[in-house]
């Protein structure tokens, strides 16, 4: 229940956070309510949209909060991440897209996995676009799990180096 998440969020020492789609099937202030405990916002542009325009809660604030970072998927456009120091463009990764059914956990997967190995936030995001784009490949949630061997051969080959 998301009523119960602020009292949770004051509890950890770090927290990333994705409203997904409570933003469109629940009182915004709800998802409100949660925003000043976060660390790491993770939103897709639609749902960036809903936040500034309904609860007025746009990137300066959000960041002014005291996050870290929000990060904003763009689809095939790849990923913006806003920082206080400024904004940094990922670019999508190529792929036949097939289904995204998976997509956004597979990248919010890939991001923290990056950033828990020590990588800055660009390459985190980089990192995450290459995870995502595996889950779109494949139909289902699931199918679309690439082994690390693989994820880092695409990453190479789309970002020129090496993430971690």
């Amino acid at each position: 229940e998301i009523s119960q998440y602020p009292a949770l969020m004051r509890q950890a020492d770090w927290v990333s956070f994705d409203p997904g789609q409570e933003v469109f099937h629940r009182d915004l202030a709800e998802v409100e309510a949660c925003l000043e405990h976060v660390d790491l916002l993770f939103v897709n542009r639609n749902e960036l949209e809903v936040i500034e325009a309904r609860a007025g809660w746009d990137i300066a604030r959000l960041l002014g909060a005291g996050m870290v970072a929000v990060v904003e998927t763009r689809g095939n456009e790849g990923t913006l991440v806003h920082t206080p120091a400024g904004r940094f463009a990922a670019p999508a990764v190529p792929v036949r897209a097939t289904d995204p059914t998976g997509a956004g956990d597979a990248h919010r997967a890939g991001f923290l996995y990056a950033m828990d190995r020590g990588a800055e936030i660009g390459v985190a995001a980089r990192f995450a676009n290459v995870l995502g784009g595996f889950a779109v490949e494949h139909v289902g949630a699931q199918a679309g799990q690439p082994t690390l061997a693989a994820a880092l051969e695409r990453y190479e080959k789309a970002y020129g180096s090496s993430p971690f």
